[in-house]
């Protein structure tokens, strides 16, 4: 499973589940001097906003998209590129990609 992760502020929270999973861990971040970019398998800096995740997701043919960023108009734009893009895509849901692993 390949899961794409947006932003790198909490991802150390969340890396040795990742590991433990062996989920392969993509992480976009518009910060190059943020926090944890060592931790995940890929890193890809990316503009502000969701088209660089967008395209990095599409590109890596991620199975899921775990925002890791807070409540604020990036997130707000994630409901909305979910909300537009069509089913059996790269973007499902994160319950139903764990649910998966399990």
């Amino acid at each position: 499973m390949k899961l794409l992760f947006i932003g790198s502020r909490l991802y150390d929270d969340i890396d040795w589940y990742v590991k433990s999973k062996g989920i392969e861990s993509v992480l976009t971040e518009s910060n190059e001097e943020a926090i944890n970019l060592d931790l995940p398998d890929q890193v890809f800096i990316v503009p502000r906003g969701m088209d660089g995740p967008k395209q990095v997701a599409l590109m890596q043919k991620v199975d899921a998209i775990v925002p890791l960023i807070g409540i604020d108009p990036p997130l707000i734009d994630v409901a909305h590129m979910k909300r537009k893009w069509r089913p059996n895509t790269a973007f499902q849901s994160l319950q139903r990609a764990f649910e998966r692993l399990n």
